[in-house]
């Protein structure tokens, strides 16, 4: 057994003392659960009561959010809607809710949750898979350092919370900003915003051809009040994939291009070479669009590999492969000389700044050490959460996968250290 899980199964003893549960497979729906010690101390507390007590759904359920700041006295109240997200993690007993807020007359408001920015829309990413509960918020992070490019290219930030639904203890939450108009600064007139949901590839002529909010995979997120043809970008983007000529003036921003194929190589996002993006598509003064893409859906990262539909791995997997270049830097690799020479120079600033073993570990074991307590309560309420065998466990992991990508790149880019 290794080191941590070892000292989970001492600690998770003693807490099961306190509040003994019952232990659940994948599949089975959660019994009721005291209220676990320590609740509130270290991370906000949401407390969520549906109508009735009802059960979250495909459709928005009514009812009340009280928000708790650690230590605090004071609850701030709101009305919500709760309903479910995901699809692979539908699967699991600990479900992805997405809240909505509103005031009092039902219009929306706009809150700070958790240290994030005031909004009405917020993900609650239930982690499940993950015992860590570390690698998404230190994907986005690592993306956030990365990103030269600023707010034009800003992904999701996460946050953490606990979450009391219907009166019980609903265990350990990501809390997430939406990657939206707002999160990206996109022009309210001449902005386009796609998101690129599933692996489903239209072609150039269905893009070109297209009528909705969806062609194939790519979905309209956001589009100005003033674009006359918002899937024509979209159609320059997949040209650029599939090696066609582009039949418009839209092209990836080459910064942008480099962040994102070395992020990807750095956190192995299998998930993300052509799905998980964001697509943020900003009016250049000459015509067209410089079109920047922004990750999304970061659970498959830092060794975390898709093993099927066992439920023993929790459908996951943990190992460190090859590294994983997005699909566009795929083919700028294969006909552009100058990307590779690009991404060289851009990965040795990036070690003699912000991407080194030290910085990320340091960031990585803060974030483990404050989560601790909460881990060991989510675990307890959720015995499956994550155990199963080979799954991207622990701290430890991280720390074995950082090592080895670091060196992996570097020897990739012919950089000495």
């Amino acid at each position: 057994m290794r080191p941590l899980r070892a000292a989970l199964a001492v600690l998770l003893a003693a807490l099961a003392a306190l509040a003994p549960v019952r232990a659940e497979a994948p599949g089975e729906a959660a019994g009721a659960f005291a209220m676990p010690g320590g609740l509130g101390e270290s991370l906000p507390v949401l407390y969520i009561d549906l109508d009735g007590g009802a059960a979250p759904g495909d459709a928005p359920v009514s009812g009340t959010l009280r928000y708790v700041e650690p230590g605090s006295p004071n609850a701030v109240q709101a009305p919500v809607t709760l309903r479910l997200r995901g699809n692979t993690s539908r699967r699991f007993p600990k479900k992805c809710f997405r809240l909505e807020l509103a005031d009092g007359a039902g219009q929306k408001r706009d809150l700070p949750l958790c240290g994030l920015r005031a909004d009405d829309d917020w993900v609650l990413n239930a982690l499940y898979s993950d015992t860590s509960k570390l690698r998404e918020a230190l994907c986005y992070w690592l993306w956030d350092e990365i990103n030269s490019c600023g707010r034009v290219a800003a992904s999701s930030r996460m946050a953490y919370a606990e979450v009391v639904l219907n009166g019980e203890y609903h265990g350990l939450y990501g809390v997430q900003e939406r990657v939206d108009r707002k999160q990206v600064g996109a022009d309210k007139r001449a902005g386009l915003l796609y998101k690129v949901a599933t692996n489903e590839r239209p072609t150039v002529q269905a893009l070109l051809n297209a009528e909705g909010d969806a062609c194939g995979g790519i979905e309209l997120a956001f589009t100005g009040t003033e674009v006359a043809s918002p899937w024509a970008p979209a159609a320059d983007y997949m040209a650029l994939l599939l090696g066609e000529e582009a039949p418009g003036d839209s092209r990836v921003d080459p910064d942008n291009a480099a962040d994102y194929a070395l992020w990807s190589m750095l956190v192995q996002a299998r998930d993300g070479r052509f799905k998980n993006q964001y697509i943020h598509c900003v009016p250049r003064p000459g015509g067209g669009y410089a079109l920047y893409r922004i990750p999304w859906d970061l659970n498959h990262t830092l060794g975390d590999l898709w093993a099927g539909d066992s439920p023993r791995t929790n459908y996951v997997a943990y190992a460190i492969g090859e590294a994983a270049p997005d699909d566009l830097a795929v083919r700028l690799l294969a006909e552009d000389a100058a990307f590779m020479d690009a991404l060289r120079a851009r990965w040795r600033a990036l070690r003699s700044g912000p991407v080194t073993e030290r910085n990320i570990m340091s960031h990585a074991d803060a974030l483990f050490k404050a989560l601790y307590p909460a881990i060991l309560r989510d675990t307890t309420r959720w015995p499956a959460c994550g155990m199963g065998e080979g799954s991207a466990a622990n701290i430890r992991d991280i720390g074995d996968y950082v090592r080895a990508a670091l060196a992996r790149l570097d020897g990739y880019f012919g950089l000495e250290r």
